[in-house]
């Protein structure tokens, strides 16, 4: 009996599938776990693990380009979301950001010569 994936677009790999393939599936799989798929993703993960499957098989300029576009399918997938107080919901890449940015040493513009002058405009 076959069964329905559970992951939007993934199917099982194939034993011909190379690392990058696996690769590819695991990142789909955390995503998935992480909450940041839904069905409206399938055509996306699915692009993604055929453009994988192609650019194994590629060679040279054609492979480059193809891993291109695998990544930029990548990108295209959304970034898992966090749950903060409140039930507000963020993205993790935003949290990150605003912690990094609370926590970087202040600099004073003039002491870096591209952002004094800058400021001064």
């Amino acid at each position: 009996m076959d069964e329905q994936p559970t992951i939007p677009g993934l199917e099982p790999p194939l034993p011909t599938d190379g690392a990058l393939v696996l690769e590819v599936m695991a990142t789909i799989e955390a995503l998935q776990e992480a909450g940041a798929l839904q069905p409206w993703h399938r055509g996306l993960t699915a692009a993604v693990i055929h453009a994988a499957r192609d650019a194994e098989q590629l060679r040279g300029i054609a492979r480059t380009n193809q891993l291109a576009q695998v990544k930029d399918i990548l990108k295209s997938l959304p970034e898992p979301s966090v749950r903060e107080s409140n039930d507000v919901v963020e993205y993790e890449g935003d949290r990150i950001a605003r912690f990094l940015d609370e926590y970087r040493p202040a600099t004073d513009p003039a002491d870096v010569p591209d952002q004094a002058q800058r400021a001064s405009v």
